[in-house]
């Protein structure tokens, strides 16, 4: 069984035939209209709307429900025959859905929980005692409620959905009774963590190495009454607990957010994994910044051997740090058990295993100089800009290039307390890796990043910094009447798509500080009503506003990180900017053009993400197509060929800086350094072999072969660097030609 699903145009009509006979006989099975006892789903509801699943969203459901059903008996190691079938609660099947931004993962999700729901309901007609009957799903804050609309409208369980949205339940017989009688319950990792600390004395120091030290060191804070009503039932490892677990599944939705095993949300969403008997991980962007989290996910997700009837390395689990990476190489990946992963409890899908297609997707970057420090008013150039913008990034390259200094994070203090994120007040920080932290050095050169990308933005936010701005909020009216070069440019290529019929953009920005000025320099500007959509939002309040931005006659919505995961911004809204500073991984940037561009989507969709010229933001761009193409690549897709072993974000910085030279006095751009003029000669060299020498004699030897030509290997032509395009005679972004807008279809 491969990991990738087959696309309709990978399939012969026979078994397209059969893929399409699949989804009929799950929709027959698990309908509630054909059999109210076993069948959940709703396929048509009062309305008279119908819900049919997708093809994809079947396979990968079947590919879940039809793991471990078998007991292994007596099996020598060349026999493959299976014993009796296996009782529900003795199963343990693991799935890692890796499926593109927009495919419908959580449509997919609640076709695994109608599929577990008739299991429980056949084993009990079968007179099986089955104490596994409840699906805890655990999701994101920004889509909680859009998880419960879609459980009520896909299914008929109505009621009996209980979500729990903060970590305040007040224990009363109420509650308990509606508690007790849910069979589905929805709610939050922080909840999760919120519910565990409450309910269990701290580890000292109040830091967890992973989920087995909370294991050994669970003792109720006070009495049992104590457990917080969402753990109760389980069988947690406490003196006195003999409980069965009454979790059947247990979904964990963008599943990549919370899977490092120190946190206290990685180990409170094990509770429950590894206590249900299905359990089912969703992502689009599995793996980050190290292939030591695919570990992380088998490690959160329970995955056993046995659920596949072997025990591949002499292993019954995937779990610790090291499982697929080879011992004497701790960032080399192991690709023997990278791939039995994958064919085993992965399956991939692509916007391209849509049926029918989506409409296609036109990405654009829009490269410009940004001249730092220009005011617009005077048409003078600010020096004291200049000099704090060179100052910042030579201190940033003192601190890189001083070999005295560490490359890797300091250990943790355990004594210290930690938040699993950083906020922008601390300079939105890379995540360190396992188990140790930053030292002082090292943050210093990350913020020194993070201060000339507000440099690039704002000379205002440049020179005071995001947190003197929360501090002191009449900044926002002195970088709004002071916009620089990039607002500028967002502010026209925002108006010329609005004149080009596409009334409703999507702004994404990292950092929500230059989403704020932005918000301030846009009101006035004509281009509709501009809505702000950040992580201070409560759950009603983001899917008001999502309804009121796609509703609106004109607007803007301005998505900070929150609102670039579980909202959708379509049909109404076809064009989406990427702008400011880069975030640190390019899965966030992807997670946010997802937005637009999924299921429902009805235009063809136009991406632009804008880059200053030889900026740290243009290098951190760089590095991040080198990283979709080395780790990305090779975790999710199993391609090896371009694996780098270093991956770290120290290591970036360090060539991020080396590309970044001051900007230049005169005209307030940054000047070409070496590396740049290394690389465009490198290009020049090797395209002169190319066209003067490997190709002729790819073509000569070709002619020769004649027939048996198939096995001459075509030398690949140089791809041009992005550098090329950043070499020229800056132009001032009001004079830049903008890429024409796709046309509107009304």
């Amino acid at each position: 069984m491969e990991a990738r699903q087959k696309t309709k145009a990978d399939m012969s009509k026979d078994e397209w035939k059969a893929v399409l006979a699949q989804v009929d006989d799950f929709k027959r099975d698990h309908n509630a209209a054909e059999d109210p006892k076993c069948g959940i789903l709703q396929l048509r509801n009062g309305a008279g709307k119908v819900n049919s699943p997708l093809p994809h969203q079947v396979v990968a459901a079947n590919k879940l429900l039809q793991q471990d059903l078998t007991c292994v008996r007596n099996r020598p190691a060349t026999d493959e025959k299976m014993g009796d079938p296996k009782p529900l609660d003795k199963r343990k099947a693991s799935l890692l859905a890796i499926h593109e931004v927009g495919t419908g993962k959580t449509i997919t999700g609640i076709l695994v929980m109608a599929g577990v729901h008739r299991l429980v309901q056949l084993a009990k007609q079968a007179g099986k005692d089955v104490n596994a009957t409840r699906t805890m799903i655990i999701v994101p804050k920004s889509v909680l409620n859009f998880w419960h609309e879609k459980v009520q409208e896909w299914t008929t369980l109505g009621s009996k959905v209980v979500v729990v949205a903060n970590r305040q339940f007040t224990d009363n017989a109420r509650n308990r009774e509606i508690f007790n009688n849910a069979l589905v319950v929805i709610t939050t990792p922080d909840v999760l963590k919120g519910a565990v600390r409450v309910s269990f004395k701290r580890p000292p120091g109040g830091k967890l190495k992973d989920a087995e030290e909370l294991d050994k060191r669970m003792v109720p804070a006070h009495t049992t009454a104590t457990i917080h009503p969402l753990l109760r039932g389980l069988p947690l490892p406490i003196p006195g607990s003999s409980e069965q677990s009454p979790y059947a599944l247990t979904i964990v939705d963008e599943v990549h957010l919370n899977t490092k095993p120190s946190t206290w949300k990685a180990c409170a969403i094990a509770l429950f994994t590894k206590n249900s008997v299905y359990k089912l991980g969703l992502t689009s962007t599995p793996v980050k910044r190290s292939p030591v989290e695919l570990a992380y996910l088998a490690t959160l997700l329970d995955v056993r051997m046995h659920a596949i009837g072997t025990r591949a390395g002499g292993q019954t689990q995937m779990h610790g740090q090291d499982y697929f990476l080879i011992a004497t190489k701790t960032e080399t990946l192991d690709t023997e058990r990278v791939n039995i992963f994958h064919t085993n409890f992965v399956d991939r899908v692509g916007k391209e295993h849509l049926y029918p297609p989506l409409p296609t997707k036109h990405e654009v970057v829009l490269y410009y100089d940004p001249f730092v420090g220009l005011d617009n008013a005077t048409g003078t150039l600010s020096l004291g800009v200049i000099a704090g913008h060179n100052a910042t990034l030579l201190a940033a390259k003192r601190t890189v290039v001083d070999e005295d200094k560490p490359e890797e994070g300091t250990p943790l203090n355990l004594a210290e307390s930690s938040s699993d994120a950083p906020s922008e007040e601390q300079g939105a920080l890379p995540e360190a890796p396992e188990d140790t932290r930053w030292n002082p050095v090292q943050k210093n050169a990350f913020s020194a990043i993070v201060e000339l990308g507000n440099y690039e933005f704002s000379a205002v936010l440049g020179t005071h910094g995001a947190a003197t701005f929360k501090k002191n909020p009449l900044h926002y009216n002195e970088a709004a009447k002071r916009p620089s070069q990039a607002m500028l440019l967002i502010e026209r290529v925002l108006k010329d798509r609005q004149a080009s019929g596409h009334v409703r953009i999507a702004v994404f920005a990292e950092s929500v500080t230059q989403l704020k000025i932005l918000r301030r320099h846009l009101e006035a500007k004509g281009v509709g009503e501009v809505f702000l959509f950040d992580g201070t939002l409560t759950e009603t309040e983001r899917a008001d506003m999502v309804k009121d931005f796609l509703n609106c006659d004109k607007g803007i919505i301005l998505l900070s990180k929150a609102g670039g995961i579980g909202i959708t911004l379509c049909p109404g809204c076809e064009v989406m900017l990427s702008v400011g500073s880069l975030p640190w991984n390019a899965t966030d940037v992807d997670q946010a053009f997802g937005r637009v561009h999924r299921m429902g989507q009805t235009k063809p969709v136009e991406l632009i993400q804008f880059i200053a010229r030889r900026s740290v933001t243009a290098a951190k761009y760089k590095l991040h197509e080198d990283k979709r193409d080395r780790l990305a690549a090779a975790t999710v897709n199993e391609d090896y060929t371009h694996f780098d072993d270093d991956s770290s974000a120290w290591r970036w910085t360090k060539d991020m800086l080396s590309y970044v030279a001051p900007l230049d006095a005169m005209t307030g751009n940054y000047t070409v350094t070496p590396v740049y003029m290394a690389e465009v000669e490198k290009y020049t060299t090797d395209m002169e072999e190319y066209r003067t020498k490997l190709l002729p004699q790819y073509k000569l030897a070709k002619a020769r072969a004649g027939t048996s030509a198939v096995a001459l290997k075509e030398p690949k032509e140089p791809k041009e660097p992005t550098d090329v395009r950043f070499m020229g005679t800056p132009v001032l972004p009001s004079r830049l030609a903008l890429p024409p807008a796709l046309l509107s279809v009304v």
